[in-house]
C-alpha cells in the first residue's frame, strides 16, 4: 500500500482516507448527497465468488456463506479441543465426538458414566439419610448395597430367624423333641412353673425361659429345667453316678492342706 492509497482521492485533498477511498469530510458530503463511491467487487471469504459488497467491512457474499464459514471455524476449534480431552471412563480420545459437552468417547462409555453418576448421587442421598439397621439399630455402612435394611449379613439372617420364630412359636421344640405347645404348657403347669430339679422359678440363661431336658439315649423328654441344672446334667453326660459323686465331693467340704502336706512328706 502506497502513500497515495492513504490519502483522499478527491482533487486537492490530502486528508487521510476514511472509507471508500475518501476522507471523513468528503465521505459525509457524498453520503448526504447520496453519491457515495461504489465499493469494488471482492472475492467471498467462503465460496470464492466475486460479489459487490454493501460495506467496506463485508467479507462474505451472503449470510449463508457467513454462517457456513463460522460453522466451519467452530468445528475445527471443537475438533482440536476434543482431541486434547480424554474419556472419563476408559481414558480414550474424544476426537470422534461432536459435542463440546462430551465427556465419553462412545455410547457404551456414556451409559457407564450415567450409571456411575446416578449411583453416586443415590449413594450420597443414602448416606445423608442416616439409615440404621432394622435389627440392631446400628448405622448402616456406606459400603453396603443401597436400599438394604441391615448393617451386615448376620443381622439379616438373625432378623429372618426372629421373624420365623414369631410366626412359628415352639417350632424348635416340635422339631427336636416332638413336644407340642399344649404338652409344654401342661408340663410347666404340673411343675408349678419351677425347675423340675432345683424347684427354682429363675430359669436363667440368655432367654430366661425353661430348657427342655431329654434323654440323649432315647430322645424322650424328662422335664423342664433351669439353665444351671440343664448344663450340669449335660456336663455330667446324663450319668447319675457321676452326679452322686459330685454331691459326695461337695459334702466332704474343703481339704486340710497342712494335713495333706504332712501325709505326703
Amino acid at each position: 500500500m502506497t502513500n497515495a492509497d492513504l490519502t483522499c482521492s478527491e482533487p486537492k485533498c490530502k486528508d487521510v482516507v476514511y472509507a471508500r477511498g475518501i476522507c471523513l469530510k468528503h465521505y459525509g458530503q457524498a453520503r448526504y448527497r447520496g453519491e457515495l463511491p461504489a465499493i469494488p467487487e471482492r472475492k467471498c471469504g467462503y465460496c470464492g465468488e466475486m460479489y459487490e459488497p454493501k460495506s467496506a467491512r463485508s467479507v462474505y457474499c451472503s449470510p449463508l456463506c457467513k454462517n457456513r464459514a463460522r460453522s466451519k471455524t467452530d468445528k475445527v476449534m471443537l475438533a482440536e479441543d476434543l482431541a486434547k480431552r480424554t474419556c472419563v471412563i476408559c481414558g480414550g480420545s474424544l476426537a470422534s465426538r461432536s459435542s463440546r459437552k462430551a465427556t465419553t468417547c462412545s455410547d457404551e462409555c456414556s451409559v457407564a458414566w450415567q450409571n456411575k453418576r446416578r449411583q453416586l448421587l443415590r449413594r450420597q442421598a443414602w448416606e445423608a439419610g442416616g439409615h440404621r439397621c432394622q435389627f440392631c439399630s446400628e448405622p448402616i455402612p456406606f459400603t453396603r448395597r443401597i436400599g438394604t435394611k441391615f448393617c451386615s449379613t448376620k443381622c439379616k439372617h438373625d432378623d429372618a430367624d426372629r421373624r420365623w420364630r414369631e410366626r412359628n412359636p415352639g417350632s424348635n421344640r416340635i422339631r427336636q423333641y416332638k413336644l407340642s405347645q399344649e404338652d409344654y404348657d401342661a408340663m410347666l403347669e404340673v411343675q408349678g412353673h419351677a425347675c423340675a430339679s432345683c424347684f427354682s422359678d429363675d430359669w436363667g440363661g440368655k432367654t430366661g425361659v425353661p430348657h427342655v431336658d431329654h434323654d440323649h439315649a432315647t430322645g424322650e423328654v424328662r422335664g423342664l429345667l433351669c439353665s444351671g441344672c440343664n448344663h450340669a446334667i449335660g456336663h455330667a453326660k446324663d450319668d447319675p453316678t457321676r452326679l452322686r459323686q459330685m454331691a459326695d465331693y461337695l459334702e466332704r467340704g474343703p481339704v486340710n492342706i497342712a494335713a495333706l502336706t504332712a501325709v505326703v512328706q
